[in-house]
């Protein structure tokens, strides 16, 4: 439309400034129109005439469209050449790359299969020559304890010894060779003769326990003893001479010829009485053993013979003959020394000789869904032999000897070698190589190459075809519009005179707000001139629609996405050549995380993160961002400076100071071990480039290698240690500050670097005055610090700078947990006294309350199979008010924290059962507490607000709707394990205990911990803290019941007690129960109940939550993260081990510690989690520790036997320290 307004305004006024004696100007307003037309077409004889207009536009429009029409072919014929060489060049790419991936996953497969051999060949040598280094110890010490003389000796438990490492290591044989000297031959073949009833027991040994072992041929069963005597054997059936085998066809047995030593065949298993190979001379039974032989005793190490599947070997051909069921796969000899002692002065005196097929070693090497087989070729050194296997899933097939592999894949060989067999120096040495079959490399080529080339090209194809048929389209619709303006135009020419032109003309002119909609926003030209006009809309309508968007670009074919297209400017960045950065991680966290709540959590990240930017904004160090747990900060940009390195170096150690401050004062509030997290640091110095990524929630980044290296130096540190590359060393030791670098002892690894030397950045104690008073801590750019006997560098386990000035009390982890616990405790108070004066109760009064008294008697007697919790009250919960406006008096305050630390003072210092499990346990209860909704929490949705939380009361059985339940349940697992003696009940009870003897020999320590913390309560010293918990006798018995049942239930080995929690529990949650099931979904509500029992039901499943709340939070540590499982069991380890040690403990523990974990987590603790769940009121706690339970066992099972011997071995050190 543009351009028809463009046209007739042309033609147009061209018609209105033609006066006949004029043609001066006639041509000048021709050339307006057209600088190609010739001055005479602009002269024209008759003003009102259109044709003279008509003639002289039609040549200007013709030439026109012809150059138009030939630059807009050209365009169609390079586009398509262009998209023709894309189409071949996407092609070719497609298929070299589905080719190539296709190549990587072959031969990624192909290693992987290698490797499956590799170790398979590997482990099963290493258990061969294990199993035959056992039975030649074990025949080393029988002799020694038996005093027999060499080679005078005779093993009565060879055969079961024999039979059994047959079967281990697949030999079909194992055979014992004494090493008989000249001297000694006579007498020895006297002691063949005469003990050559070990035979016939070995005999009926066999017959009696392996029968199928050995199957005897029928003609040799009827054979007489004098067709045995032919052949040189007694009617003992054992040769009386040291004999060799001639090799002939009747297998004729002549005595051996002279030598120094002979090697004959003594016991051998399975026994034999169809093959009898007894006093058989070893070194000349093939002409290659006894060079065999000689390398192992010259080397003193087991040897391997030359393989055999031709059937020399005299064994193999009777075996092959039917008298013993063998493959005819290769086999050989594999000797094993035996010694007269087991010194370092030790003689070898005998070997053994377990007779081997290879295919043992590669059987089951793949899994059994790897069908395709691969070529396995065997190599010996002896003989230079080659033979070769098949092996296809778990079945191994012999091909024959010689390399038979197929020579296409020669390229892909891979060789196994057999380290374990023999040694490096043998004569006989083996290697296999790997070659793939042509069905194997079939599974991973295709024709999907050459599909997908094609499909691409044909895309190619039809995206050109679209094109054409595109072009078609603007094609005729312009030449519909051309036509159209044509005749638009002479029309208005041949109708109208000039002035009526020129208004008409006028009108159609585009309004000035028309014009500044079509203008480009910044006018740099006239419209006046066509082009530009043109130019600047379509730049415009090219621009615009991005940039209105923001990050959305036209579908139209001329829009451009670049970035500024999409933002409408040129990218923010710039290269910082000079900086310094820093990541900093917390060790531990990713346990310690697995214990809190999610406010916890982010409470322990903004408290040290929001005091790292303080640091940062006094050290003029720009944070960049936190990732997890990782701070990342640079110096030197935006603003650059010469001493980043310092600079950065300073903040790192205000930020390591800085962190264990806080975690030892956050351990006050957040609990146990969050003083035990530490910071590991890496600096490196390097350029880098720095920018805003704009986009959604776009922010201020970094790029470049200097963030990897950091980031490697960050992994590759220490705990309490800041990591220095040589770069950043480098500039220190320019700056003067050579006294803070140490360089590191070993070079580290880092993943995508390689191996780094890096440094340590030494940290020195301050000084008291050193110290800048900005509540940070923060030292002075300027201040020199003095070192403390030298250099004092941060490592692990070090205090920080703060923690060696500050007072000793400070730094006490009791001191840290006791307050822990009171601010807990204290909370729940407050929420007593909240729920107390929103509704106040009958208050007894203050000798009342002196007169309110546990019952006497055990306290297991006080165990309540149903423990009466108060149901909902909507008077208490519209009465409501604000907790703020409440608070407990600092009198309560002080004997609450009182009374903690003297709980604390009873318990013992074992490694387990001690004051800061208890507050593991105490941590636990509380996370487990705060996943029930409180009714309280409805108050800001919408509706019936009451009518909510009594659906909220009912759903957790009104656990959560009492504060003093809620108060009751921390507390019980704070002193649910006071003055444990850190032995169970049981040896309590066997070593009639005196406090066993007191509570009746039943759940001892648990009533001994419920009665010392109750008489602690009663004492005078907090009457103000009684007062605050209980204030009548309904709630004094209840507290006291809630303490009871939750400190019983802790002895989850009472069988009385776990028999009434299971019948609880099955009439509760059982299907055939209450109907509740799982989730609660059949549960009524109490505001309805008319009737006793459906509310005896409900506190029914209240006390059962509350029990088994407890009983998980006691072992809370095998349901947490792996670090913290791992703790918690080492040191309940180290408490059983120092038990059993002292005299206490019958067995050691760490006999059976592996799979008694196992069964634990298998019988107690995975149960125990899925109650949780099934209880129904945990919300996701249930899930997560059904999930950590579960990883725990799988990680235990994979490592649990190494972790026991570490336990071991660590006991002894801190024994060790002790002394």
């Amino acid at each position: 439309m543009t351009n028809l307004l463009e046209k007739l305004k042309q033609n147009g006024s061209t018609a209105m400034t033609l006066p006949s004696s004029t043609n001066k100007t006639s041509s000048n307003a021709s050339r307006d129109d057209d600088d190609d037309v010739s001055s005479k077409a602009s002269s024209f004889q008759d003003e009102e005439s259109g044709t003279g207009m008509l003639g002289d536009d039609s040549e200007p429009r013709e030439v026109i469209g012809l150059r138009e029409t030939k630059i807009v072919n050209c365009s169609k014929m390079l586009i398509v050449i262009i998209v023709s060489v894309l189409a071949a060049a996407a092609g070719i790419y497609t298929f070299s790359y589905v080719r190539h991936q296709e190549s990587t996953t072959y031969q990624t497969s192909f290693d992987v299969v290698v490797q499956e051999i590799s170790s398979t060949v590997q482990l099963r040598s290493r258990s061969v020559m294990d199993n035959l280094e056992t039975v030649s110890v074990s025949l080393t010490t029988q002799a020694k304890q038996a005093n027999t003389q060499w080679p005078f000796a005779l093993f009565p438990d060879f055969q079961v010894q024999g039979l059994l490492s047959n079967q281990i290591t697949g030999a079909a044989t194992l055979t014992l060779h004494p090493i008989v000297s000249r001297d000694d031959r006579p007498a020895w073949e006297n002691f063949t003769v005469e003990h050559h009833d070990w035979l016939l027991r070995a005999h009926r040994y066999d017959d009696h326990v392996h029968p199928e072992l050995y199957q005897a041929a029928s003609d040799d069963s009827s054979s007489s003893s004098s067709s045995k005597r032919n052949q040189g054997w007694n009617d003992t059936g054992i040769t009386p001479f040291i004999w060799m085998y001639n090799n002939d066809e009747e297998r004729r047995r002549v005595e051996s010829t002279e030598a120094d030593t002979y090697f004959p065949a003594w016991q051998r298993a399975p026994a034999e009485d169809y093959l009898p190979t007894t006093n058989l001379d070893f070194a000349t039974h093939q002409g290659d053993f006894a060079p065999v032989i000689a390398d192992m005793m010259q080397h003193d190490h087991p040897v391997v013979t030359a393989a055999d599947a031709g059937g020399d070997s005299y064994l193999t051909k009777n075996y092959k003959e039917g008298r013993i069921k063998l493959g005819g796969a290769p086999r050989s000899y594999l000797l094993q020394p035996v010694y007269d002692n087991l010194q370092w002065n030790r003689q070898m005196v005998a070997f053994l000789s377990a007779f081997l097929g290879w295919e043992r070693f590669f059987e089951g090497a793949l899994p059994e869904a790897e069908t395709e087989p691969v070529f396995l070729v065997l190599d010996g050194t002896c003989g230079n032999q080659s033979m070769t296997f098949l092996v296809s899933g778990v079945s191994v097939v012999f091909l024959g000897d010689d390399d038979l592999h197929d020579p296409r894949f020669d390229l892909m060989e891979q060789t196994v070698t057999f380290d374990q067999l023999g040694g490096s120096n043998a004569t006989c040495r083996y290697s296999a190589r790997i070659y793939p079959s042509k069905d194997w490399a079939e599974v991973y080529f295709s024709d999907n190459a050459m599909v997908y080339a094609v499909l691409v090209i044909t895309c190619f194809l039809i995206t050109t075809v679209l094109f054409g048929i595109y072009d078609f389209a603007v094609q005729r619709r312009q030449r519909k519009v051309m036509e159209a303006a044509n005749k638009t135009s002479a029309i208005v020419s041949s109708l109208f005179p000039s002035n009526v032109r020129e208004r008409l003309m006028q009108e159609l002119k585009p309004s000035q707000d028309d014009l500044k909609l079509m203008q480009p926003r910044n006018k740099r030209s006239s419209t006046k001139d066509p082009s530009v006009f043109r130019s600047s809309a379509s730049k415009r309508d090219s621009l615009g629609g991005s940039m209105n968007r923001r990050g959305s670009a036209d579908s139209g074919p001329l829009s451009v996405i670049t970035s500024e297209a999409i933002f409408g400017s040129k990218p923010i960045a710039d290269l910082f050549p000079a900086t310094t950065i820093m990541f900093a991680d917390m060790v531990g966290f990713t346990a310690w995380a697995s214990t809190r709540d999610p406010t916890q959590v982010f409470t322990l990240l903004e408290t040290i993160y929001h005091a790292f930017d303080c640091i940062a904004k006094h050290r003029k160090i720009f944070k960049v961002e936190t990732v997890g747990d990782c701070y990342v900060a640079v110096a030197g940009l935006p603003v650059p400076r010469k001493d980043h390195a310092v600079a950065m170096a300073r903040f790192s150690s205000d930020c390591l100071g800085r962190m264990d401050e806080l975690t030892q004062q956050l351990e006050k509030s957040l609990g146990p071990d969050t003083a035990d997290l530490g910071l590991r640091i890496g600096l490196h110095s390097g350029p880098v480039t720095a920018g805003v990524l704009r986009g959604e929630k776009g922010r201020f980044q970094l790029f470049g290698d200097a963030m990897n290296t950091a980031s490697r130096l960050e992994t590759t540190g220490m705990r309490g240690k800041i990591q220095l590359s040589s770069e950043t060393a480098d500039l220190l030791v320019a700056a003067g500050k050579a006294k803070w670098v140490l360089p590191r002892a070993d070079p580290v690894m880092a993943k995508g670097k390689g191996e780094l030397q890096t440094f340590w950045l030494r940290l020195y104690v301050p000084s008291a005055g050193s110290i800048k008073s900005l509540g940070l801590g923060l030292l002075e750019d300027n201040s020199e610090i003095e070192s403390i006997d030298g250099d004092m560098i941060a490592d692990a386990s070090s205090r920080s700078m703060r923690n060696m000035l500050a007072p000793a009390d400070e730094n006490s982890k009791t001191q840290r947990l006791v307050e822990y616990n009171v601010d807990i405790l204290a909370k729940l108070l407050h929420q007593i006294v909240v729920h107390r004066t929103s509704h106040p109760p009958k208050m007894a009064t203050r000798n009342q309350r002196k007169n309110l008294k546990a019952r006497e008697g055990p306290v297991l007697d006080e165990v309540k199979d149903i423990l009466a919790l108060p149901q909902f009250d909507a008077k208490i919960f519209k009465n409501s008010i604000d907790p703020d406006s409440v608070s407990i008096s600092p009198r309560v305050h002080q004997q609450l924290k009182l009374y903690v630390t003297k709980i604390a003072e009873l318990y013992r210092p074992n490694s387990f059962h001690n004051f800061e499990h208890a507050s593991h346990v105490t941590q636990s209860v509380s996370k487990l507490l705060g996943r029930i909704i409180n009714p309280a929490d409805v108050r800001n949705r919408s509706g019936k607000q009451h009518q909510i939380a009594a659906q909220f009361h009912d759903h957790t059985f009104g656990i959560t709707s009492d504060p003093l339940t809620h108060f009751a349940c921390v507390l019980s697992a704070l002193i649910h394990d006071v003055d444990h003696p850190g032995v169970s009940n049981t040896v309590l009870v066997n070593e009639n205990d005196p406090i066993a003897v007191k509570y009746n020999q039943k759940s001892v320590a648990e009533q001994n911990s419920v009665v010392l913390s109750w008489e602690i309560l009663m004492q005078r010293d907090f009457d103000d803290l009684r007062a605050c918990i209980y204030c009548n006798e309904d709630e004094f018995a209840r507290f006291r019941a809630v303490i009871v049942n939750i400190v019983l239930a802790t002895d989850i080995m009472d069988k009385e007690l776990g028999a009434l929690r299971r019948a609880r529990w099955e009439k509760a949650f059982s299907a055939e129960g209450s109907g509740s099931g799982k989730g609660n979904t059949a549960r009524k509500s109490l505001t309805s109940m008319e009737n006793e029992d459906a509310l005896t039901d409900v506190n029914r499943k209240a006390t059962i939550v509350l029990e088994h709340l407890i009983q998980a939070s006691d072992v809370a540590h095998t349901m947490q993260h792996w670090h913290v499982f791992s703790k918690w069991n080492e040191r309940l380890f180290h408490e059983m081990y120092g038990a059993f040690l002292d005299g206490r403990l019958e067995k050691d523990p760490s006999e059976g510690w592996y799979q008694g974990e196992i069964g634990f987590f298998d019988f107690y603790i995975i149960p125990l989690a899925k109650k949780l769940e099934t209880c129904g009121v945990f919300g996701v706690s249930s899930d997560e520790y059904l999930n950590y339970a579960q990883q725990n066992r799988s990680e235990w099972v994979a490592k649990g036997e190494d972790i026991v011997l570490s336990y071991l071995a660590s006991y002894e050190t801190s024994d060790d320290q002790s002394k």
